[in-house]
């Protein structure tokens, strides 16, 4: 019996040195790099349609984040809400290198709004100042017409001028027609 209990003190002590003489655990520090956007600045207005350069800073990138690509997606915070509304199925720029500091985007067709930002995600995520984005189909027309009457008048000259404003995004028509004088 004596003998039985001391293989079950000397097995349970070397069952339980494998958990001593096991090594510690490494702490590895998080390498964060949270680019300031420089542009598009607080209260730009932006077309649809229109190229547009998105900048950040680059002079803090550390070494371990040089070689990191990055996305960046359309999104809007309504009245100072957290939620930044991000459009992750429709990226405006991926794939791109985080030290160029720089990517040209084409403005997609959305709807007007004055409370857009875009977020840029490398290893982490940093959020432009809000702007304003527009469909920006304003057009002007002016037209001059002509009428001769035979009865009492003699020739009568009448200026008309039309100024037609359309948030219609492929194209905007006005008509001048049927003068009768």
């Amino acid at each position: 019996m004596f003998f039985s209990k001391s293989i079950l003190a000397l097995a349970t002590l070397v069952a339980s040195s494998a958990f001593v003489a096991a090594a510690p655990a490494v702490i590895v520090e998080n390498i964060v790099f949270n680019p300031m956007i420089t542009s598009p600045e607080e209260g730009d207005v932006w077309t649809v349609g229109e190229t547009k350069e998105i900048t950040w800073k680059t002079d803090d990138i550390p070494e371990e984040e040089k070689e990191s690509t990055g996305t960046i997606l359309l999104g809007y915070v309504e009245d100072d809400s957290a939620n930044e509304h991000l459009d992750i199925a429709h990226p405006l720029a991926t794939g791109f290198k985080l030290t160029d500091g720089k990517v040209n985007v084409t403005v997609p067709k959305t709807e007007d709004r004055s409370d857009y930002i875009v977020v840029l995600f490398g290893d982490s995520g940093n959020a432009s100042p809000k702007f304003i984005i527009t469909s920006g189909s304003t057009t002007s027309i002016s037209a001059t017409a002509t009428a001769t009457a035979t009865e009492s008048f003699t020739e009568v000259p009448t200026t008309f001028s039309l100024t037609s404003t359309s948030s219609v995004v492929s194209s905007t028509t006005s008509s001048v027609s049927g003068f009768s004088f």
